[in-house]
């Protein structure tokens, strides 16, 4: 895991897209925002952000650098791709390099939109799932994708926990 992290670093200092307002350059005092798509009781998935606090912000960063990983893949696909209603088959830690990946979930909320440089921790294993798509002015959307175990402790204290 910790080649991977060399390597993310390496690919966060050589994108224009990720140069800015990324969550690998921290600022002091200023909080981290984590994206998060989880299962409700109700059965539907939902988008939630979450803001961690200056004081809990690295901490919690840590945990998710840090959680047992089952693999690690570089995704790329191109501008247009649609994919439908689906849940994610493990936990997935997602970083978005380049492009945007638009989630819906069908049930007539405004697309929630995944920009590069954004994190996403995907959760929605059950129930109708969400449907994704990919819009780029650079022809193509790429993300890092870590598969985590299901015995990762992440910690975030949001609606989906």
């Amino acid at each position: 895991m910790r080649w991977f992290m060399m390597a993310l670093a390496f690919l966060c200092a050589t994108s224009p897209a990720l140069a800015a307002d990324s969550i690998f350059t921290f600022k002091a005092g200023q909080p981290i925002r984590i994206n998060h798509i989880y299962t409700g009781p109700d059965g539907k998935s939902y988008w939630e952000t979450l803001t961690l606090p200056p004081a809990d912000a690295q901490a919690k960063l840590m945990k998710y650098l840090n959680a047992p990983a089952k693999d690690v893949k570089i995704n790329a696909v191109k501008s247009g791709w649609l994919e439908g209603f689906h849940n994610t088959p493990v936990r997935v830690l997602a970083v978005m390099l380049q492009g945007t990946t638009d989630f819906d979930f069908g049930d007539g909320r405004p697309l929630e939109h995944l920009p590069a440089g954004e994190v996403l921790l995907d959760e929605d294993r059950t129930g109708k799932g969400h449907g994704a798509g990919c819009h780029s002015d650079t022809q193509f959307c790429m993300w890092v994708q870590v598969s985590l175990t299901d015995d990762a402790v992440v910690g975030l204290s949001g609606a989906g926990h």
